[in-house]
């Protein structure tokens, strides 16, 4: 098979280092071998057509990354001047880490998904706006004995091989498309109910009675959840499946859902987060079952795991190194405590839990939603009552709180 050209994106800090960000990199296939062979700007991605692209750069022959990359290629899709190749993964991620499905894929992409990101056997199927709600980041794992599925969000379907399917936790964004997989599925025992039941599901949320349909008719709309999904199985912490050469761990991070749990892919060092998503929103633990102690304890446990990649379900994707993860895990945390001096100064006078949801400590003043009022009930429900454990909040009167003088 001889293919002229196909494009990867470059290792993001390689290129950052070396070139300017927003680059491409060229590269020229030739029997399933790699060759880098200069940049292209963001701007002059689609080179259909073109029998001699114009390079910002080209490599001298002494600079180039490989000349002798081997990759499974699993997907050819043709143009004038120029075949794309779909690359299920490269032994040499610095040189594919990141495969431009959007073009390779064209028409057939499933509708809301972006483009998939290569991480060795791990790849990131990223969703539309970087996985902001209600899109989300899922990943696929290709072990030499199965292939792992974890969080199929809007966009994955069945076009998707999935020998066996992990939820992390139960809300509808990521199970939008476990409807289309027959193959095992495994969740934390805790989450089990939630996220086989659409009723446990709404349950969960600590719905006031008048706002339920609504939120019902809006996940409806939205992501067409069945009634119920069948043959969901428990799984505890440190739950090891083994994908042949690969292995998946999970590692139980409960707080935003009392089954919250992240996997960790070995021996890539991959470690998906999910909802611990590093976003400048902060931690969300508004469900009726939600803590903001265990989610503190989480974000703990998270940095304390060593891995080369962290990876979110919502838009922050991908972080690389374990400082830059808890660089942001802990500025992501610092919003706990910032939430709680907001609510202290509002404190100085005494208010009842009611208004200090009206007050709000998570969403903005203009949010208008019919599920903003529980999250925001359950949140101040819950740090109050943990101001309340360590003696800075103290009642003043039956059913209104105020700051310890």
């Amino acid at each position: 098979m001889h293919l002229d050209l196909v494009r990867v994106a470059a290792d993001v800090a390689y290129v950052e280092r070396r070139f300017a960000p927003h680059r491409r990199l060229v590269v020229v296939v030739r029997d399933q071998r790699v060759d880098v062979v200069g940049i292209v700007a963001e701007g002059e991605r689609d080179l259909r057509g073109c029998e001699a692209p114009r390079w910002l750069f080209e490599m001298h022959e002494s600079e180039r990354l490989s000349t002798d990359v081997q990759v499974d290629v699993v997907g050819v899709r043709g143009g004038t001047g120029l075949i794309d190749v779909v690359v299920l993964h490269s032994r040499n991620v610095a040189a594919a880490s990141d495969i431009l499905l959007n073009d390779a894929l064209g028409s057939d992409r499933p509708e809301g998904m972006v483009s998939d990101r290569v991480f060795g056997a791990v790849t990131v199927l990223e969703g539309q706006e970087r996985g902001a709600f209600p899109y989300g980041n899922s990943v696929l794992v290709a072990g030499s004995a199965q292939q792992l599925l974890i969080d199929p969000a809007l966009g994955v379907d069945g076009s998707v091989r999935a020998d066996a399917v992990v939820i992390s936790h139960a809300h509808e964004d990521h199970i939008a498309g476990l409807r289309y997989f027959s193959a095992p599925v495994y969740t934390h025992h805790r989450d089990v109910e939630a996220v086989a039941s659409l009723e446990v599901l709404l349950d969960s949320y600590g719905l006031d009675p008048a706002d339920r349909p609504e939120v019902a008719r809006i996940i409806d709309e939205q992501f067409g959840l069945p009634s119920r999904h069948h043959g969901v199985q428990g799984v505890d912490d440190g739950e090891v499946l083994d994908l042949g050469d690969r292995t998946a761990t999970l590692v139980h991070l409960p707080g935003h859902t009392p089954g919250h749990s992240g996997v960790l892919i070995e021996p890539d060092g991959f470690f998906y987060v999910a909802d611990i998503d590093l976003t400048s929103f902060g931690p969300l633990y508004g469900d009726l079952h939600s803590s903001v102690d265990d989610f503190l304890a989480s974000i703990d446990r998270a940095g304390a795991i060593d891995a080369r990649w962290y990876g979110t379900f919502h838009q922050k994707g991908v972080v690389e190194g374990a400082d830059e993860f808890r660089k942001r895990l802990r500025a992501y945390r610092e919003i706990i405590f910032r939430r709680e001096e907001r609510l202290l100064e509002f404190l100085t006078e005494p208010h009842t839990i009611g208004e200090i949801a009206d007050y709000r400590l998570v969403y903005r003043p203009h949010v208008d939603a019919p599920y903003v009022s529980a999250v925001e009930l359950r949140t101040a429900q819950l740090h109050v009552e943990r101001l309340v454990g360590v003696q800075q909040v103290e009642l003043a009167e039956p059913g209104r709180y105020v700051r310890v003088r």
